[in-house]
């Protein structure tokens, strides 16, 4: 028996029960001998219903709205028939009294406790969605009515907005998404009008009833939950709760029930005061559900490395002590369940895209720099560098700190320099370039193994994405002589004499002549203020703090231009360079005459982004949801 959310449990057969006597086998366990027939390929798609439904969302016109439905499978299951001969399989005895007879059940139908049962059913429910999508095809008002479907029709209020709509939409064609997790089908459209919801509607009933047919269990037997239709959750609706998530058609943006949050938060607060201690199962719980949380709060995985490290222990009691990076996790995680139900989460904010600005950044033993160049948005070309203080340093050389742990600190200010330069984040995305993989596969992940500093950068990053509502950063990895602009930046403190700086005018100078602008325009520079410097340092020294610090920063630094603002993109950057010798001073490795490998780079950093991106995006189900198909993932 199993806890159920609609009631006390679900019995559910044991078949991974090995069979004894004397306490010795004596029968091996159904899952056991079970060999694996099902095609696997039926669930290769649940892991992306959800990310699919948001960005689907995200790409949705800002003006248009979008409509959800649902339909829930009952006892589905059951609605397996084994083959004949097979279900001996799962044959058990009733629990009796000793007085009462023996009782052999032996079930005709899937067993949801045998291995291969999801697999099959997804098989079928898979078949109902493609089926369904066919039926979409049909023109509208060509499918037979459904006996069902007034139990889909949306309430008065959004079918005055719908018919209202319909005279600013007309030029739009309908749009529309079917989905499937296991057995819960999901419809989301973009109508014009009553009657195409009712179109789309029909579909999947049909489609549903053509695969799992009715009267199978007595005359009334239905496969769709009548007590679901009757709930509402049938009925077409701008917001509708589906896997978890409240869906809103109408401003595009997913959160969590209020009465999850609520119960989220307790939790937290509950282990927080907590002086006993929190047992293991019940932290292991919570983890489980702020994992589920943070796909629509991303900002939250990001305060899971101090968690992961301590859920990796699997102590038998789990303590939150004042000071701790697992309190200073918690802390951040009620902050922002609050904040994500103030202000629900963006789709847009949920879905990687080619980035609004690209950032190069380098970190070295004497000190870390990058640029920022324009993406599809405009921002001013900019070059900034930090000299490490003299206590980083040594930390390097006595092994106390590590090389990754400086390009993550790179990374954080990097971040922090785009913020300073005051240029509009919200709802942007961000590319930022790094010649470290360590530090760019901690930010794909938003976690790193490493119990050092990392933590505490990656956590101070993720607060700053949220507090800007930023789309999701982009981390990509770029070796080679493309990076020399971050390296120059970073190893202008002496690490060559010809690269040695010593003011912000000699940096400039040495900079626009190793990388000119177009038309013979300056490079901007950011000067970071020492109090972001200190914030930094401490973090990377982790030295006691509080979050609440990263929530509100002071001044981040100065923009400072001598010639005024130069826009400029890599493409333009590399073109520029392509047309002038390769100087000797900023490379390593032999370049040809002519400039020609250098007019790859840009080329082979656009292909490296655009796999990020794509390495990001669930995998691809046909659509008609936008007229531009969804990247796929598989080759």
């Amino acid at each position: 028996q199993i806890p159920h959310k609609s009631r006390d449990y679900r019995t559910i057969l044991d078949l991974s029960y090995v069979q004894k006597k004397d306490g010795k086998p004596v029968a091996p366990a159904v899952n056991a001998t079970t060999r694996p027939t099902a095609p696997e390929a039926a669930i290769s798609q649940m892991g992306s219903v959800l990310p699919r439904m948001i960005i689907a969302m995200a790409q949705c016109p800002d003006d248009a709205t979008i409509y959800f439905s649902k339909f829930d499978i009952q006892d589905g299951f059951w609605r397996m028939i084994n083959q004949i001969g097979k279900e001996y399989n799962f044959a058990f005895v009733m629990p009796t009294k000793p007085e009462e007879p023996m009782q052999i059940v032996v079930p005709t139908s899937l067993q949801m406790g045998w291995v291969n049962s999801p697999n099959y059913f997804c098989g079928a429910s898979e078949t109902v969605r493609d089926v369904a999508e066919d039926y979409a095809e049909a023109p509208i008002g060509d499918l037979p009515k459904h006996h069902l479907e007034e139990g889909t029709t949306p309430s008065r209020d959004e079918r005055k907005k719908l018919v209202e709509a319909n005279e600013l939409e007309a030029h739009r064609a309908l749009k529309y998404l079917l989905e499937v997790y296991v057995d819960d089908f999901i419809a989301a459209a973009q109508a014009r009008s009553p009657e195409e919801l009712t179109h789309i509607a029909r579909a999947l009933l049909h489609a549903i009833h053509d695969v799992f047919p009715e009267g199978l269990m007595s005359p009334d037997d239905q496969p769709v939950s009548i007590k679901k239709v009757l709930k509402g959750e049938a009925k077409w609706s701008v917001i509708k709760e589906i896997l978890g998530w409240i869906f809103n058609g109408e401003t595009k943006s997913i959160q969590l029930p209020e009465e999850k949050v609520k119960q989220l938060v307790a939790t937290i607060e509950k282990m927080l005061r907590s002086r006993e201690g929190t047992s293991f199962h019940e932290f292991q719980t919570l983890m489980g559900k702020l994992y589920h949380a943070s796909i629509g709060t991303p900002a939250g995985k990001g305060f899971m490395t101090p968690l992961n490290h301590q859920l990796a222990k699997t102590p038998k009691k789990v303590w939150f002590r004042r000071g701790s990076t697992q309190r200073k996790a918690l802390e951040l995680w009620k902050y922002l369940l609050s904040d994500a139900m103030a202000e629900p989460t963006k789709a847009i904010e949920l879905m990687p895209a080619s980035p609004d600005y690209v950032g190069l950044v380098d970190a070295s033993g004497e000190g870390v720099g990058g640029v920022w160049l324009s993406g599809n948005k405009q921002i001013p070309a900019t070059v900034w560098r930090l000299e490490w203080p003299d206590e980083i340093k040594q930390a390097l050389k006595n092994a106390t700190l590590t090389i990754n742990d400086l390009e993550m600190a790179g990374n954080l200010l990097a971040w922090l320099v785009l913020e300073g330069m005051g240029v509009e984040i919200k709802h942007c995305h961000v590319a930022l370039f790094n010649d470290n993989k360590s530090a760019v596969s901690w930010i794909l992940s938003w976690a790193a193994h490493s119990k050092g500093p990392a933590g505490n950068l990656i956590m101070a990053l993720a607060l700053r994405q949220r507090m800007r509502r930023a789309s999701p950063l982009t981390p990509a990895h770029l070796a080679g002589e493309l990076n020399t602009m971050a390296d120059v930046a970073s190893r202008s403190f002496g690490y060559k004499p010809e690269w040695k700086c010593n003011s912000m005018d000699e940096f400039l100078t040495l900079f626009d002549r190793l990388f000119p602008l177009p038309n013979k325009n300056s490079w901007q520079y950011f000067q970071i203020s020492s109090r972001i410097v200190t914030r930094v340092t401490d973090a990377l020294q982790m030295r006691p703090s509080i979050m609440e610090e990263w929530k509100k920063l002071p001044k981040i630094g100065t923009s400072i231009s001598r010639t005024g603002a130069s826009f400029c993109n890599l493409g333009e950057l590399t073109r520029t360079w392509t047309a002038r010798p390769l100087s000797t001073e900023c490379t390593t490795s032999p370049a040809s005459p002519d400039g020609s490998d250098r007019a790859t780079w840009a080329e082979e950093s656009k292909y490296e982004l655009e796999q990020y991106v794509q390495r990001l995006l669930p995998l691809r189900r046909p659509s008609r949801w936008t007229e531009a198909k969804l990247p796929s993932t598989t080759t």
